[in-house]
């Protein structure tokens, strides 16, 4: 099912990256076909659309087909119980935590987390430009010591490209102040401790 949503149209002058990917440790079955645990406005949904899930689809898979191994990393598909978990999280955030970066500690989905700020007057990116900040980790990832380099983040990365991970549901949300959280859920989730992503 699409959600239709009106896009959030402020925009952002500049950006903040912030988060660290979770990891996984236990897979519990969160399977839903209940759209309830939505939130009641549509003014809340920045993302969701067909054209933006083709984005964040497009992103992760490219990331992934960039991978030049054997067999090939398999193309992810969009799941709308993980968007919806998502957007339920990321609702928490705005209502709760003032906006502030936290994983949600759900084990039944691996989880990125990212967020915009900045001021009003220039055209908001793309939510899947989320997507590609955290591919941008690529660089710091050691596959033979399967590490971060030194001092840097690449979970994120580990997480978008993670062979087993089959489904990904993304959404986003305005905050008070010019800010924007993404969230995008994997499953099954990726970031197994000791194993490597491919």
């Amino acid at each position: 099912m699409i959600i239709s949503t009106k896009f959030f149209l402020s925009s952002f002058l500049a950006l903040l990256i912030y988060g660290i990917a979770s990891t996984a440790l236990s897979i519990e079955s969160t399977q839903s076909d209940d759209l309830s645990i939505l939130p009641s406005t549509q003014d809340d949904f920045f993302s969701i659309l067909a054209s933006t899930q083709s984005d964040f689809l497009g992103a992760h898979n490219s990331a992934r087909a960039s991978i030049a191994t054997s067999p090939r990393i398999p193309p992810v598909s969009w799941s709308n119980d993980a968007a919806a978990f998502a957007m339920r999280w990321i609702t928490t955030l705005r209502d709760t935590r003032n906006c502030n970066m936290v994983h949600s500690g759900n084990r039944a989905y691996g989880e990125n987390l990212y967020k915009w700020m900045g001021s009003p007057g220039l055209p908001s990116p793309n939510p899947a430009e989320a997507v590609k900040s955290w591919v941008n980790e690529k660089r710091d990832y050691r596959y033979a010591s399967n590490s971060c380099a030194a001092g840097k983040v690449c979970g994120h990365y580990t997480q978008v490209v993670w062979r087993n991970t089959k489904r990904v549901g993304c959404a986003s949300i305005k905050c008070p102040g010019n800010m924007l959280l993404v969230s995008c859920n994997y499953d099954p989730p990726g970031n197994w401790v000791g194993q490597k992503p491919y």
